[in-house]
């Protein structure tokens, strides 16, 4: 099971219960996460992992915690009963090539400023995060009207798209680049991509070439 650490807060319990409940009870069970959640790293994901690991029915659990390189000191890794069981190099979370900024906006200068934004990074792909559905439709729709075709691609993803549509979203996104040129058509390479969708992008997607990260909202957590 993928997305162990929040997968019974997304509403999947109810159906987790009843596959569950028809598999056998003598059986192999992994469960995986390339992402921590909680208050404090490692912590905030095992606990969040034991709820489900309850539910799983699972017998004698080990935790493995496979960590990114670093010349700092080798940690031990701890199972749920707080034994020792095997080691690693001390992790890094964040990629040391990432750069945060942020801008203090107005809320009706918001729309015009992340235009702006997007006009001086054409040819460039951007994600932009917003807090709903309805956000991604809306502003989505505006940048249409308020950027030249022949500049950006625009995408949306977000829950209530029905699965094919978000498939095709994300592969256009993913090859906006890549493919060849049509006959009398703007070079797809001379153009960027602009994602646009809510936090069902945050996990789970793995897209290269991505030059900006944009949270068009402060997040409500």
């Amino acid at each position: 099971l993928d997305e162990a650490d929040v997968l019974l807060d997304m509403g999947f319990e109810v159906t987790l219960t009843s596959i569950l409940s028809k598999l056998p009870k003598m059986r192999r069970t992994g469960l995986f996460s390339a992402t921590r959640s909680g208050a404090s790293a490692a912590g905030g994901s095992a606990k969040s992992v034991k709820k489900l690991m309850a539910r799983a029915g699972l017998r004698n659990p080990v935790m493995i915690n496979v960590a990114i390189a670093a010349s700092a000191p080798s940690k031990s890794i701890e199972s749920t009963d707080d034994s020792s069981v095997t080691l690693a190099p001390e992790e890094q979370a964040t990629p040391s090539s990432l750069t945060n900024y942020y801008i203090i906006s107005p809320l009706d200068e918001k729309l015009s400023r992340l235009v702006a934004f997007l006009r001086q990074h054409k040819g460039e792909k951007v994600i932009v995060f917003f807090l709903t559905c309805a956000c991604v439709e809306y502003y989505g729709h505006a940048l249409k009207q308020l950027l030249r075709a022949d500049t950006y691609y625009v995408e949306y993803l977000h829950g209530k798209l029905n699965p094919k549509r978000r498939e095709k979203a994300m592969e256009r996104f993913r090859n906006c680049g890549e493919e060849e040129e049509e006959p009398g058509q703007p070079s797809r390479k001379s153009k960027g991509s602009i994602l646009l969708c809510t936090d069902v992008a945050a996990r789970g997607l793995d897209v290269p070439d991505i030059e900006w990260t944009i949270q068009f909202d402060a997040p409500a957590d």
